[in-house]
């Protein structure tokens, strides 16, 4: 499936899900369908750039004489990325949707109330969900205005 789909790749890796603790790695490709797919899974003795590039380049391997990934989508370990960048010079590297919500929730929480959580929510969902780039200034502006609405009524020390 990945020769035939190798444009998108996705990479995830968990932690403390086996009896070793050690670092277990998804790479998932993506049809022209959006369906997803396992591609090859990788238990790692460190989360040190090297493991990961040398995981990366048995990837790349599998590829043979095929085109490699245009894209490559991945949390915030610098380690994973640097990885990415040397095995895959030529992929645009992406941080991935899901996990950005999820930072932006736990800071979230720590200084606004629900109702603004849920407003927040709801707005940027519709951002992240904006069908043409017109829809998407429009949409970051409608959230950037409910932010700087939100920050005139709290004081320095919320944040």
């Amino acid at each position: 499936m990945w020769r035939a789909f190798p444009h998108l790749l996705l990479i995830d890796t968990t932690y403390n899900t086996n009896m070793y603790k050690w670092p277990f790695v998804q790479y998932i490709g993506v049809t022209s369908s959006s369906k997803s797919f396992c591609i090859a899974h990788a238990v790692l003795l460190s989360e040190q750039q090297t493991d990961f590039t040398w995981a990366l380049g048995h990837l790349k391997g599998m590829l043979e004489d095929s085109i490699e990934p245009c894209v490559i989508v991945t949390d915030r370990d610098s380690a994973l990325m640097n990885s990415c960048k040397q095995v895959f010079p030529n992929a645009t590297r992406n941080l991935c949707r899901w996990h950005i919500r999820e930072n932006i929730k736990k800071k979230w929480k720590v200084i606004y109330d629900n109702e603004a959580r849920e407003d927040f929510a709801l707005l940027w969902s519709v951002l992240c969900e904006s069908p043409t780039f017109d829809d998407y200034e429009y949409n970051c502006l409608k959230l950037q205005e409910m932010l700087c609405n939100i920050g005139k009524k709290l004081s320095p020390s919320d944040y």
